[in-house]
């Protein structure tokens, strides 16, 4: 048995992947209201689409699961979400990538200036952000990667609307309005914001410094 768990991502319908501590080290696993916890293979499972494909890294390897298929190996490197169209953001050989099982591994490339990138997360379809060099860059389809103001960005939704942080201070980047700090919670003195729905809803972590 496992003495703890993490969860990482969910679906429209509910399902639930995350890590869990075990004997034999650290478990991916899938829940849902009707099975519970099942454990689906060794390492760290990152997300789940609604048709219940799971991506996540075991031993420095992106890979997908299926209930058909189990824990299939994609590439090397590390994964940080999956869209809506089963396509898997992460990183690889110093990179940030999207990849499709249709188109293989796609090199999401770098900032000018800069030599290397990796991927922070990715929207239900399929937008990508991440830092690379010294800056922040907000990845799209067609348009390619471009610079964005925010510092560490956390999570997309499918509006390309980017949450993150700098330090304590929580952070929001759209188009529309730039880049604007959060309020606190309360009488907060720090907040971390980590996924964004494409309502523009923010979910976090928040609190106060002793």
């Amino acid at each position: 048995g496992g003495s703890s768990s993490s969860p990482w991502g969910i679906n429209s319908t509910g399902q639930v992947v995350g890590t869990a501590g075990s004997s034999s080290g650290s478990q991916a696993y899938v829940w849902s209201s009707g099975t519970g916890m099942v454990p689906i293979g060794s390492g760290k499972a990152v997300g789940i689409d609604d048709s219940g494909q799971v991506t996540g890294t075991s031993s420095g390897q992106v890979f997908l699961w299926t209930s058909g298929a189990g824990m299939v190996t994609i590439l090397s490197g590390s994964a940080v979400g999956i869209d809506a169209l089963g396509e898997i953001a992460g990183s690889s050989a110093g990179h940030a990538f999207l990849w499709s099982s249709a188109t293989g591994k796609t090199d999401l490339g770098v900032l000018p200036g800069a030599s290397s990138s990796s991927a922070n997360a990715v929207s239900s379809n399929g937008l990508v952000v991440g830092l690379s060099g010294t800056g922040t860059f907000l990845w799209s389809p067609g348009v390619g990667m471009q610079t964005i103001p925010i510092w560490t960005p956390n999570g997309v939704n499918g509006n390309g609307d980017v949450i993150g942080h700098h330090g304590d201070i929580p952070q929001l980047y759209t188009s529309a309005t730039g880049l604007t700090n959060l309020p606190f919670l309360g009488t907060g003195t720090w907040a971390l914001p980590v996924a964004i729905g494409d309502s523009g809803v923010i979910v976090g972590e928040a609190g106060s410094t002793p």
